[in-house]
C-alpha cells in the first residue's frame, strides 16, 4: 500500500551566532504545502540550510522541496 506521506526528513541551520541542530519535520505530505513551528534562541542571521532524508533508505518518492521561508516572531514583554 503506498502513502501519501513522506518520512524521515530533517532539517538543520546554522546561523551567525549559533545552529539549530538537525530536527526530524513529521507529517509531511506530498503535493502539500507543509508549516513547521520551532522555538529556539536566537542564532543570528541564517547562513546555511540542511534538508533532506535522515536515513541511508532510498525512499520511492519523488520529492521536490520548492521554498523554505523562515519568520522570526518576536516576543514583547512588558
Amino acid at each position: 500500500e503506498q502513502t501519501d506521506r513522506i518520512e524521515n526528513i530533517e532539517m538543520s541551520i546554522q546561523g551567525s551566532t549559533g545552529q539549530i541542530d538537525k530536527f526530524s519535520l513529521k507529517d509531511h505530505m506530498k503535493s502539500s504545502l507543509d508549516r513547521f513551528k520551532i522555538e529556539h534562541t536566537d542564532i543570528g542571521n541564517i547562513e546555511s540550510i540542511t534538508i533532506g532524508f535522515n536515513d541511508d533508505k532510498r525512499q520511492q518518492v519523488a520529492w521536490l522541496l520548492e521554498s523554505v521561508d523562515i519568520e522570526t516572531i518576536e516576543t514583547f514583554y512588558q
